[in-house]
């Protein structure tokens, strides 16, 4: 599990922000209760991505893709996920 700190600063980055935002922090991990089930996996990096949302707004999301997916293979069908989070309201909104 990893915690971002400093969140005032990162609500207020994203609340002046006009253009594209990239959040230039590093999360910081506070437990590693998966460590053991990990060891010798080989995890895939997530790839950002941005797309037009309502009203003309960048929306930020990442992939990740399957071990051994090649760009370019239209033959073979890979699984996909779609993990849709509360957006920047999660952000600002007080945890009940």
């Amino acid at each position: 599990m990893f915690i971002i700190r400093d969140l005032p600063e990162l609500e207020a980055d994203l609340a002046n922000t006009k253009d594209d935002f990239k959040w230039q922090g590093t999360p910081e991990q506070v437990t590693s209760f998966t460590e053991k089930a990990l060891v010798g996996k080989t995890l895939r990096s997530p790839e950002d991505f941005y797309f037009e949302g309502a009203e003309g707004k960048q929306v930020h999301g990442f992939v990740v893709k399957p071990h051994g997916w090649k760009e370019g293979d239209e033959k073979k069908k890979w699984p996909g996920l779609l993990f849709i989070h509360g957006g920047t309201s999660a952000l600002v909104s007080p945890a009940r």
